[in-house]
């Protein structure tokens, strides 16, 4: 067979910072996560602490380095 070039695209992940609390024990926290929305930022913290155990107050555009 040919062997046949990868085609990869590349897609820039924006930074969230996602403002939750955790129930057991209770602890208010923020986290940021890279992601390619907000909803996946949300989502992404749901699955590394568990969406049962975690309460999300916000999620919002991180600012870089260059905006500051």
């Amino acid at each position: 067979m040919f062997d046949m070039p990868a085609i990869v695209r590349a897609i820039e992940l924006n930074e969230y910072e996602v403002s939750f609390s955790i129930k057991k024990p209770y602890s208010r926290t923020t986290d940021i996560v890279r992601a390619t929305s907000s909803t996946s930022a949300r989502h992404i913290i749901e699955a590394k602490y568990g969406k049962a155990n975690v309460t999300i107050h916000s999620v919002r555009l991180a600012k870089k380095e260059s905006d500051i």
